[in-house]
């Protein structure tokens, strides 16, 4: 992942290392972590077993699921 998102989304990437957050408008950094990428191939590789661990970890639908409930669960004691 590179994104060009700043707040919650480039904190994830980053605490996670499955990819790198690059500041929206820096065109030169951006292609500069692409150019990184696709010199290091293991880099890759790592970044996206990080980021599947992450996926599955935070976002399946089990976790989803959880989150959704707690959600209802605090909006039902209000």
């Amino acid at each position: 992942v590179v994104t060009n998102m700043i707040g919650w989304i480039a904190g994830l990437v980053s605490d996670h290392e499955c990819g790198y957050a690059v500041q929206p408008g820096d065109a030169a950094g951006f292609a500069a972590r692409l150019i990184e990428l696709k010199d290091n191939p293991d880099l890759v590789a790592s970044m996206g077993q990080n980021a599947r661990a992450l996926a599955e970890a935070e976002f399946s639908r089990d976790a989803m699921f959880v989150k959704f409930e707690q959600v209802l669960s605090d909006s039902a004691e209000v």
